[in-house]
């Protein structure tokens, strides 16, 4: 059986070897650092080795986890329901699986995530529309309209005092009660809230994809550290 690998940022095996790829400052991107290296030659070194491999089209490791081609992948835990729903499809049957936080290093402290979700912004428009827009988002982010939001997304809510208002769900679905409960104990890593990150987030993806594909680490780490600086600058307020 096989690592199937998705190719997220790769923020929380990086934090997992007590790294991270964002200045502390927010001033910046640590794209090219020695945690960073060690573990694109830690993941390299799986699809070398014929442990891991890429995914073919987006979604697939899902699939194989469910067909049991792969014995883990790394993923979101908004993807939850469509595991579960592979695992249930599967030709041979359904199986017992379960989440688990990414492995970590001894000299990494604490057991870090990575946490992100989809981006909520405000565009510079006329104060008029930028006020309607704070207030919308004032007001989903409240428990009540988070916890519904949870129950009809599957996504986590952004707010702790949700909680009571999702018992149900986590009562209901072990494997969503479990990552809550790797939430609520794990070293949080957010990722950055600077200007054009997304492209960056793009960047990062690219880089990892070459790198898996058997491109040098150095140099590529080294190029990407050179894009997310120029696009960092280029995208400052």
């Amino acid at each position: 059986m096989r690592w199937t690998t998705w190719t997220p940022p790769t923020s929380t095996p990086l934090s997992s070897r007590g790294g991270d790829f964002a200045r502390a400052d927010g001033k910046g991107y640590t794209l090219n650092t020695p945690q960073m290296k060690a573990v694109m030659a830690f993941m390299q070194g799986l699809v070398k080795q014929g442990v891991a491999r890429k995914i073919p089209k987006k979604y697939d490791d899902q699939t194989d986890f469910g067909n049991g081609i792969a014995a883990f992948t790394t993923s979101s835990t908004s993807g939850l329901t469509y595991y579960a729903a592979a695992v249930n499809s599967n030709k041979n049957g359904p199986f017992a699986w379960a989440i688990a936080p990414i492995p970590q290093a001894a000299s990494a402290g604490a057991p870090a995530m990575n946490l992100y979700g989809a981006s909520v912004s405000i565009p510079k428009t006329t104060p008029a529309k930028q006020l309607a827009a704070w207030l919308f988002i004032k007001w989903f982010s409240e428990p009540k309209q988070q916890a519904q939001w949870a129950h009809v997304s599957k996504y986590f809510p952004v707010r702790k005092a949700a909680e009571p208002l999702i018992k149900d769900m986590l009562d209901a679905d072990p494997n969503f009660a479990a990552a809550w409960a790797i939430l609520k104990t794990a070293n949080l890593k957010a990722e950055p809230p600077y200007a054009g990150y997304d492209l960056v987030r793009d960047a990062i993806n690219a880089a990892y994809s070459s790198i898996l594909d058997g491109a040098d680490i150095d140099s590529t780490l080294a190029a990407l550290q050179t894009k997310a600086d120029k696009i960092f600058k280029d995208s400052a307020p």
